[in-house]
């Protein structure tokens, strides 16, 4: 599966009203909540046969809001809406981890919750 297939999929399973979503980077001062996403690894998954099963790859989510309880939320929904899609056959939550930053352009604190997933896609 291409990296371009795999962020459409992305795209049409995350489903957060006025929330905006982005792979990799976000713009200074640009629209709070933001879910940004980058891929860590991926490949064909083997079974025990040695036959290759779906595709699989593992995903970090950057769940950005004005706040630690908005920014959690968020990662939430992030998680719900992938593991309601059709597209994935599985979708496993490895690690959560939450921090604050206050970087270059943006005048207020950005909290963010990292999620850190595993996704099965379906074909």
């Amino acid at each position: 599966m291409s990296f371009a297939t795999a962020n459409t999929v992305i795209f049409d399973a995350i489903n957060i009203t006025g929330t905006v979503v982005t792979p990799d980077i976000r713009n200074r001062e640009t629209q709070i909540p933001a879910v940004l996403f980058g891929l860590e690894d991926s490949g064909p998954t083997n079974d025990t046969t040695g036959s290759i099963a779906p595709y699989h790859s593992r995903y970090v989510f950057a769940c950005l809001s004005t706040s630690r309880i908005l920014a959690d939320d968020l990662a939430a929904e992030v998680l719900t809406d992938l593991q309601a899609s059709a597209s994935f056959v599985s979708v496993h939550e490895s690690s959560r981890s939450a921090e604050i930053f206050q970087r270059g352009a943006d005048t207020v604190p950005v909290y963010v919750t990292e999620l850190t997933t595993t996704l099965t896609f379906a074909s």
